[in-house]
């Protein structure tokens, strides 16, 4: 179980859902100061998974996991 931004969600069905969209996608659940946990995901492609997630319905939590985390230097 997961606690995202006081959101409740099944870590293995989040995991069900991101192996269907991308088998070599992954994602992970790491503790957040402020939100409780924080989703986090791996993909080749995070704009076509983010876009196939995001087409299914699934929480915007879910979606924003496959976000682009590079910056800026």
């Amino acid at each position: 179980m997961a606690s995202v931004g006081g959101y409740r969600f099944v870590v293995s069905d989040l995991q069900e859902t991101v192996s269907r969209v991308d088998g070599g996608a992954a994602l992970a659940v790491f503790p957040d100061a402020l939100a409780g946990q924080r989703l986090a995901g791996s993909a080749a492609d995070r704009a076509k998974v983010r876009e196939t997630l995001a087409q299914l319905g699934v929480n915007p939590l879910l979606v924003g996991a496959f976000r682009d985390r590079r910056r800026a230097a």
